[in-house]
């Protein structure tokens, strides 16, 4: 490959953002990378960039801000601009990509919080030794004696006999007398009313109120490889490429969700399942918020894009 067929990498670049209507200005605030060098990219001039390695870390950190494989763009970028041997990766090391500014890449300065903090811990451990030999009574003489705590004597109260109940005499029960009548009279029985049973009211159970959700719980599980960039209540909680059989999950008031790749996620919002909500490869963008306990979606307006 030639210098004048880099310019296929800077088109991959600059279609992958056309797509996703992300302007210039906005990827040199979220990637950090200055706006010469991202045109510079985008036009296939990687001569313009301060050195090969510069190039390198930035191709990276630019196609994977876009949802795109940087390894591809490197390996076509490698064969203009060979990597300089360096010492091989460590195992911590494999897999992270070089976080490339726009600074001075010499030496960087010696700090003196690590001597700060080892001078911290050693007088606490020189402080908590003589504290140990004095109490032990090897620094002042003896140790001082600690102060006998006082008794306490419980005062137990005298037992109060209980009042026996007074029995409560029964009612005394009229006794019937006998009814005299005259000679020739017949004796005519009275009725007995029968007393009818009290009704008693039945309590109506009051209406258990409804408790409104008040955050919002949005749950994705990663079929395909994507790239995300989630905003919670104004925070960014995750950016870049996510790997499939990957369970995420944010709480908030306000889930900003946007994906370079529809079709490699399932999304639940609250436990209700929205499913797919796109194509493979298609960019999406999803706002989630909540009005009056109900999820609503909505569609951002895009960005224009300033020349």
């Amino acid at each position: 490959m030639t210098k004048s067929d880099l310019t296929e990498i800077g088109e991959q670049l600059r279609a992958a953002r056309e797509s996703q209507q992300i302007s210039l200005e906005q990827v040199e605030a979220e990637t950090r990378i200055r706006l010469k060098f991202l045109v510079a990219m985008e036009a296939g001039d990687f001569d313009a960039l301060p050195n090969p390695v510069v190039a390198r870390g930035f191709l990276r950190s630019y196609a994977t801000y876009l949802g795109l494989d940087p390894t591809p763009l490197l390996d076509a970028l490698e064969t203009v601009y060979p990597p300089p041997v360096s010492r091989p990766l460590l195992p911590q090391e494999k897999g992270k990509g070089p976080h490339v500014l726009d600074m001075d890449l010499g030496r960087p300065a010696q700090s003196v919080w690590p001597r700060l903090l080892g001078l911290i811990l050693l007088l606490a451990l020189i402080g908590t030794a003589a504290y140990w030999l004095w109490m032990q009574g090897y620094i002042l003489g003896q140790r001082p004696a600690s102060a006998p705590l006082p008794t306490i004597t419980p005062i137990t109260p005298e037992a109060t006999p209980t009042p026996l109940p007074t029995p409560t005499p029964p009612a005394p029960t009229a006794t019937p007398r006998p009814v005299v009548l005259p000679q020739g009279t017949a004796a005519t029985a009275t009725p007995t009313a029968t007393p009818h049973p009290t009704r008693t009211a039945t309590p109506t159970p009051s209406p258990t109120p409804t408790v409104l959700p008040r955050t919002l719980r949005v749950r994705a599980v990663i079929t395909d490889r994507t790239w995300l960039r989630v905003v919670v209540d104004g925070e960014v909680v995750q950016e870049g490429l996510v790997e499939p059989d990957t369970e995420l999950e944010w709480e908030g008031r306000v889930v900003d969700l946007r994906t370079g790749n529809a079709g490699g996620l399932h999304l639940y919002v609250n436990g209700e399942d929205l499913g797919v909500l796109g194509e493979q490869g298609e960019v999406q963008h999803w706002v989630f918020t909540l009005k009056d306990g109900k999820v609503q979606r909505l569609t951002p307006t895009p960005t224009p894009e300033t020349s």
